[in-house]
């Protein structure tokens, strides 16, 4: 025979124990739902504070970027300042290279021949790249390098005994090879003591 089991505890008790049972599940469930939208709100949060971080990082980069390209422009145009100061200082060092012109014009001249002035034409120089010459020293084999630059022209101003010999110090001049023209522009007699000389004015351009 089948054992008979009786369930002795009222109807009432077993309906409250029943409510209470489902009242439980329900308060787990919305106890749960509710953990679960703080999770997805927090998360929602920290994704918010993350992005509003990342927005003032944005802006501080870009002051920065701002900042640097400033600085970038200001260098340059400072470069540029200072490029230009070299090439002024390149012109003008050109005026310290008379030692080996004057050596040269010296090895070219008779003894029948002196020089009153030498100077550029026009007399200061203008900024622009220097154009390196080599010019030959006085009475020796060897060339010494000699930087030129804007004006290119030179001044001689001085006299000979005659014109034999004023002639043989043009071509003396033109045989250096360092000048592109050797042009006379006045020559004349002038009384010198007890004897006339001629005066003369030579442009030597290179």
């Amino acid at each position: 025979m089948r054992p008979v089991y009786v369930n002795l505890v009222p109807a009432a008790l077993r309906m409250h124990a029943a409510r209470r049972r489902r009242l439980t599940r329900w308060t787990l469930a919305v106890a749960s739902s509710a953990a679960l939208a703080a999770v997805a709100v927090g998360f929602s949060l920290h994704k918010q504070a993350q992005a509003a971080a990342l927005r003032n990082e944005q802006r501080g980069l870009s002051a920065q970027l701002s900042e640097t390209r400033a600085k970038l422009t200001a260098a340059a145009d400072e470069g540029r300042r200072l490029k230009a100061e070299v090439q002024r200082a390149d012109a003008l060092r050109a005026k310290r290279c008379w030692s080996g012109m004057t050596g040269l014009v010296a090895a070219c001249m008779p003894q029948e021949v002196w020089l009153t002035s030498m100077a550029t034409d026009p007399h200061m120089p203008s900024a622009g790249a220097p154009v390196p010459l080599r010019l030959a020293a006085a009475n020796s084999n060897s060339s010494e390098p000699v930087t030129m630059s804007a004006p290119t022209l030179m001044q001689l101003h001085g006299y000979a005994l005659d014109h034999e010999r004023l002639y043989e110090f043009m071509a003396a001049l033109k045989q250096t090879g360092v000048f592109r023209s050797v042009e006379l522009l006045k020559a004349g007699a002038e009384p010198l003591r007890q004897a006339t000389a001629i005066r003369f004015q030579l442009t030597c351009g290179w």
